[in-house]
């Protein structure tokens, strides 16, 4: 009986062993075969990733599709990435933000994108086979803008510094505003001046040209549109959550009066003030009726910078110049080009002066606009008429600078003449 029982012992543990290693080799073959099947199966392959429609601010979600996606065996998935990191390349960094649907051989999503960050966001598409096999990421950069219309006219904000880059709610930020038949591109010398004494800061510009524009040399009409301009610019910045005490305008002719209207409205409201302002030849007002053209704005009685912003400049250069802005400023900048036959050619040269002066000077650094660097102003107040004259004791009214800058024609600044705050004497300074 003994026996018996170790025979059969012998025998089931026999049998239990070859059906072990029955088992083992099927799944040793099974797992050389699907291996044998990845190493033969090609990728999946998608041929283009496109976006629609390129988004504004209130834009929160768009279409991702991920066309003519292909595969020798079978698709089973396209799942689509952001930049999260922002280096352009498709890497673990990034994240997965939504699958996608088949129709046909397209596969498409809408992924959230809450806020669409004004800049340019970059999106990736990564197809799945039957064999876990992964095809090569197709990409799309989408630019996005604080972007909508004004009296139907396009009217956009957009990064200069950096073009394309994200726009940053936490960094200091410079809006450079054009004035009257003119566009973004006149303020490139003023972008890369900023840009070269404020490189942690980013610089905006806001393109109104459409509304800017002028048929002759007597339209005027877009005088009109400098209110809604500004109120539209004002609303694009507040829904995007950039504060006010942030941001420093500087605009140029009408940009200026487009400046004061945005900086109206976010006191309106109750953004309080921005940083700064600063007004380069704010343009004077154009007569009802002028050239046939009716206006109802006017900046002459208007404009108000010192209620607007907590520091601003006013710089006079030109005849077209408006006598407003100086007497409403923080501190005002009389800019004589000498030599200059037609001195309303001031008007386009006030620009490159700026940039030369805050890039050159330190006494125009931005940093003592901005409260930076808080040295003391070493000038006496309202010491300069509007005729260069010097106003003894200073404290003048109405249309009064503090310094009175000489230019050459070329709109390189020669030098700056002011009266000591201390002395009362004159101080002369080679710029």
């Amino acid at each position: 009986m003994g026996k018996s029982l170790v025979s059969l012992r012998r025998t089931i543990e026999s049998r239990g062993a070859k059906q072990r290693v029955k088992r083992a080799k099927a799944v040793s073959s099974l797992i050389e075969s699907m291996e044998q099947r990845r190493l033969f199966n090609a990728a999946p392959f998608i041929a283009a990733l496109s976006a629609t429609p390129t988004p504004s601010v209130e834009v929160t979600f768009f279409t991702l599709t991920a066309h003519q996606v292909r595969d020798d065996g079978a698709v089973t998935a396209v799942n689509f990435f952001q930049d999260s990191n922002h280096n352009g390349r498709f890497d673990k960094a990034d994240a997965m933000i939504s699958g996608g649907t088949a129709v046909g051989s397209d596969w498409s999503s809408q992924p959230l994108v809450n806020p669409a960050a004004p800049g340019a966001l970059r999106f990736f598409a990564v197809a799945v086979d039957n064999v876990g096999r992964r095809s090569a990421p197709r990409s799309v950069s989408v630019a996005v803008q604080l972007s909508g219309t004004v009296n139907g006219n396009p009217t956009d904000l957009t990064r200069a510094d950096f073009p394309g880059a994200v726009f940053d709610r936490g960094a200091r930020t410079w809006l450079l505003i054009h004035g009257r038949a003119s566009t973004p591109a006149v303020l490139g010398e003023l972008v890369q001046a900023v840009h070269a004494v404020r490189p942690a800061d980013q610089i905006l510009t806001l393109d109104w040209s459409s509304l800017a524009a002028a048929t002759n040399d007597l339209d005027f009409s877009g005088q009109d549109a400098i209110r809604p301009v500004g109120k539209w610019a004002a609303g694009a910045l507040i829904a995007y959550g950039l504060p006010a005490v942030q941001l420093n305008l500087v605009g140029h002719s009408w940009g200026a009066d487009v400046a004061d209207e945005l900086a109206r409205s976010l006191v309106a409201s109750h953004k309080g003030k921005v940083q700064s302002m600063v007004a380069l030849d704010a343009a004077a007002h154009v007569p009802k009726g002028l050239g046939g053209v009716r206006t109802s704005y006017n900046q002459d009685v208007s404009v108000n910078l010192r209620a607007h912003a907590s520091e601003s400049w006013d710089v006079r250069a030109s005849p077209l110049g408006s006598t407003q802005p100086p007497g409403t400023s923080s501190e005002s900048f009389d800019v004589d080009f000498q030599s200059l036959a037609v001195p309303e050619l001031g008007h386009g040269l006030v620009v490159p002066a700026f940039a030369s002066l805050i890039t050159n000077s330190p006494i125009f650094s931005l940093d003592r606009l901005t409260g930076v660097d808080s040295t003391p102003r070493p000038w006496q107040s309202n010491a300069f008429d509007d005729d260069d004259a010097v106003i003894p004791g200073g404290g003048g009214t109405g249309t009064v600078f503090e310094a009175e800058i000489t230019a050459d024609t070329a709109g390189t600044p020669l030098q700056l003449q002011y009266r000591d705050a201390s002395s009362s004497q004159l101080v002369v300074v080679t710029l």
